[in-house]
């Protein structure tokens, strides 16, 4: 008797965290601004010039998020702070800071919460291939308490308060800014560090973020 072939079982794709062109670009905005839309009745306007997509099996886009180096302009963050990134940054380093050292992140979107767990190692990794030890962003203190679960504290540099924006801007944000955000600073190299030693003790270090649930 011939034996059975033996069918072993293949392991899913890993998703992918692809940097969009220009024409795969307004398919992240749109995917962005339907979830500010879901969550906080947001007219979403400003994107950051680079956007990142994740995608799973066939392509399928889980999440999203926006990149913009401080060493590029303004940031949008900034309009939040009395003085610029760097000096923020150098006060807590007590030494100077340069621009291109600091990249702000922006327009997160999960098409689910846990979409997140897979998304923030990926950026971790490439923001210091790309050489940047700061990041910055804004957001709600949930986002902030669910990476200090995973051991990845954030500094709460400054409050974001919607009166800071100009008023012609601030009904488009629906309800984002009931949420209280705030401006946070984060060390990449740290975080790294961290995630791959949680990693590698066979814990699930980015469980946390399931709960986060941040757009």
């Amino acid at each position: 008797m011939t034996p059975a072939p033996l069918h072993r079982a293949t392991a899913s794709p890993k998703p992918a965290l692809i940097e969009a062109q220009a024409a795969t670009r307004d398919a992240l905005t749109a995917f962005i601004a339907e979830r500010f839309a879901e969550v906080y009745g947001a007219r979403l306007y400003c994107y950051l010039p680079r956007l990142f997509g994740l995608h799973g099996a066939d392509a399928e886009l889980l999440a999203a998020v926006g990149l913009r180096s401080a060493a590029s302009g303004p940031l949008f963050l900034e309009r939040y702070l009395d003085d610029p990134i760097e000096a923020w940054v150098a006060k807590r380093q007590a030494r100077p800071v340069s621009r291109q050292q600091i990249v702000e992140v922006g327009n997160l979107a999960g098409a689910t919460p846990g979409a997140l767990r897979e998304l923030i190692p990926m950026l971790c990794e490439r923001l210091q291939v790309e050489g940047f030890q700061w990041v910055a962003f804004t957001g709600a203190a949930r986002l902030c308490n669910g990476f200090s679960r995973l051991g990845l504290p954030l500094e709460i540099i400054a409050p974001a308060p919607i009166e800071r924006l100009a008023e012609h801007e601030r009904a488009a944000w629906g309800r984002y800014y009931d949420s209280a955000p705030s401006v946070m600073l984060g060390d990449i190299g740290n975080g790294s560090r961290l995630l791959r030693h949680q990693q590698c003790e066979g814990g699930d270090p980015l469980a946390a973020l399931a709960r986060v649930g941040a757009p």
